[in-house]
This record gives structure tokens, sequence and C-alpha cells, in this order.
């Protein structure tokens, strides 16, 4: 039996992973391997997602992070190593541990296949973010992604298409202050600039263990915004009495909820939502500042009067029964019936 390789991809939620990783699966069927995809994330919109427009073979784990429970992660990899591959891409959650991801993974592999590798710690970053953190423009750098940052052997600054060449080599510098061993990368996940280095440079990286190397204060103050998140997966069921445009509908649904949540004094880290409707599929989310961001390709402008959608909602100061909450009072501003359930 050939060996598998298994390569990770962290980062931090809107970082651009899932797009990235469809990407990177593009490179390497090019090249002629056969590759399989592990999803991890808190609900099952961005494997629906990927599993409805891509061929590959796609697992996931949702509501956890994939260290928390190992007999999921078996699972998820006897599956995917059942199938004729010779790579795995897998996208770890948006607040992972990298370091604790990578030890499980390696330490799960071998009790399921002998013939497996395990690449390098991969963290995928927003350079628009980052820049706008070491600008001092209001958008502080998360605790979480300062901790992705320290234990990474690979950052792949992303969305560098929208920043311009001073920008960028400011951004190295200031990253490379902050992790001095990693390789760092220019990748736009949406173009699929720099997705060939990243994946010859992750199928040729070898991760051995070691200590994690996240200083004392970050992983403190890490653990300490991490532990006020809460997340909620549910699957919205409409009908609706007049058609309305697909797209319209669910935008205006998680925005909303969105709005509700932050005058709960709450704060959004992350709403997504995906529709894969017989007029047309739809994938969008709202980020920390509340934009609305579709996925190219996913824009459903065909009007109907039912409709269902996935939706997966991490935010901070709230629990998961106010955000089911503030779901129901966004979704009364449609005329019609709508059915919530819990995933």
């Amino acid at each position: 039996m050939d060996s598998v390789k298994v390569i990770a991809v962290a980062g931090h939620f809107a970082s651009g992973k899932t797009t990235l990783i469809m990407k990177m699966a593009e490179v390497l069927t090019k090249k002629g391997h056969n590759v399989g995809l592990l999803m991890n994330d808190v609900g099952p919109v961005d494997f629906k997602m990927v599993a409805s427009l891509t061929n590959y073979p796609v697992e996931e784990i949702s509501k956890h992070c994939l260290y928390m429970r190992e007999n999921d992660l078996k699972g998820a990899l006897r599956k995917l190593l059942a199938a004729d591959l010779d790579v795995i891409i897998i996208e770890a959650m948006g607040f992972s541990d990298p370091h604790r991801c990578w030890v499980t993974i390696s330490e799960v592999l071998p009790t399921i296949s002998p013939n497996t590798e395990l690449g390098a710690i991969a963290v995928l970053v927003d350079g628009e973010l980052l820049t706008r953190s070491f600008r001092g423009s209001g958008t502080p750098i998360q605790p979480i992604l300062a901790q992705q940052l320290s234990e990474a052997e690979i950052i792949a600054i992303n969305k560098v298409d929208l920043l311009g060449l001073e920008s960028l080599n400011r951004l190295k510098e200031t990253v490379g202050k902050t992790n001095d061993r990693a390789k760092i990368l220019y990748i736009s996940g949406l173009t699929g600039m720099g997705a060939d280095g990243l994946v010859e440079l992750l199928l040729a990286s070898k991760w051995s263990q070691g200590q994690p190397r996240t200083p004392d204060g970050i992983m403190r103050r890490s653990r300490e915004w991490c532990s006020g998140m809460a997340w909620a997966a549910c699957l919205v069921n409409m009908q609706l009495n007049d058609a309305e445009a697909i797209t319209e509908v669910v935008g205006k649904a998680i925005l909303e909820m969105a709005r509700g949540i932050v005058k709960a004094h709450g704060e959004v880290v992350r709403i997504k939502a995906y529709c894969d409707h017989p007029a047309g599929r739809v994938y969008l989310s709202i980020t920390p500042d509340l934009r609305i961001e579709y996925r190219p390709g996913t824009y459903a402008g065909e009007k109907v009067k039912g409709l269902k959608f996935t939706l997966s909602c991490v935010a901070k100061k709230v629990d998961s029964g106010d955000m089911v909450t503030m779901l129901k009072e966004a979704l009364s501003q449609f005329k019609g019936s709508s059915l919530i359930t819990k995933l």
C-alpha cells in the first residue's frame, strides 16, 4: 500500500481556510493525486457546501475541535483511508489549538494505518485583518490568532490580492517578528495565487512532536478568550407567503441575527449559512464587523417560496439558546412560517 500524506491547515475564523483548501485540492488533483477532505467546524455548513460543489470524498467532525473526541477523528479518517487516496487535507476549526490538533492526529494515524505521514503545522491568516490590527485601526489581534501564529511552522498570509506591495512587505516583517522560524508565504485562496507553492511545501514537510511554543501570557489570554465563546448550528425550513430571492432571504436572516447578538451586547465571531436549492446554491457569511461575504459562484437570485438552509453561529457573551432566540426573531421579519431544528 502506498503511503498517504496528511496535511492540515489551521487558522482563525474568516481566514479563508475552506476556499483555500478547495484550491489546494484542485492543485493536487491536477498533479495526479487522489485527494480526500476532512472538515472540522461548529456545524455542517462547510461540509455540505464542499460536498455539493466538489467530487472529492469529504468527511466532517462538527460541534467540537477534532482533538476533543478521538473516536470521531478515528471514524472520519478510517472512512477516508478506506478510499483510494494518497493525500488527505484536514481543515481545523477556527479556534483550534494547532499543536494539540497535530499531536492528536499524529497519535491517531498510526492506530489506523502505518502508511501515513503528517505534514508541518500550517496556519492561514487574513492579511487584511492583520494589517488593520498592526496599524492600530481598532481591530485588535485575537488571542487565538496570536497563539496560532506562535505555533506555526508555515504561515500563509491570505487575501493578499487585497493588499499593496508596501503593506505586504510590512506585514511579512511584523509576522516574522511574531514567529521568526516559520516559513511565510503569500496566498490568495480566491484566485489560487500561491496555492501551488503551499501544496509543494506541505507535501515535502514532516511534523515532529515537540513542546508547544506559545508564550504563557498568550496562552492564558487565548484560553480566556475561548472560554467566553458559544456556538449553535441549525437547519432552517421556511415557507414564505410571497416569493423572494434565495440569497436575499438567507442574507437578511443571518444579518438580522448578527444585529440581535450585538444588541444583546454579545460579539459576533462568525455566522455562516449554506442553501442548496434546485434553483441555486447560496453560501455566505457574516464577519465580526457585520459585513456579508458571498462565495463566488454561489449567489442565487431566483425567487422561491420554500427553502431550507443550514446555519452555524459562533459568538461571545451569549449562549447557544440566545442565538436560537435571535434567529427566531430574525426570521420573524418574513411573512410566512419557519421551523428551526438544532443540529
